[in-house]
């Protein structure tokens, strides 16, 4: 199962927590799961390559794919779940795991 908690991308070098949904977290609680893997991409052109604001889906993927390549960087760490997390502990805990990721990518 992938969920992106932030509902969108940004061209920000992190989402902001105020846009960070706990849903996520809430899921993850009920469930029972052990870990969560948070990913942190970083476009090397990120205000063109992020679909943000009021752009519509279909111009903006259509733009995308007649790129001839997007360069993408990558980073993913492992969460591992407390017994007593709550919904809003696993959510700062991926928020702060996906800032940490796309700093690590964006320095190389």
């Amino acid at each position: 199962l992938a969920l992106f908690p932030e509902g969108t991308t940004t061209s920000l070098p992190h989402p902001p927590w105020n846009s960070w949904t706990r849903g996520h977290g809430w899921i993850a609680q009920r469930s029972g799961i052990k870990f969560i893997l948070c990913f942190g991409l970083s476009y090397e052109n990120q205000e063109q390559a992020a679909w943000t604001d009021d752009t519509s889906l279909l111009p903006h993927l259509l733009q995308t794919l007649r790129a001839k390549r997007t360069r993408v960087r990558m980073n993913a760490s492992w969460i591992s779940l407390k017994t007593r997390m709550n919904a809003l502990e696993i959510a700062q805990s991926t928020h702060q795991n996906i800032c940490r990721a796309v700093d690590y990518v964006s320095a190389q």
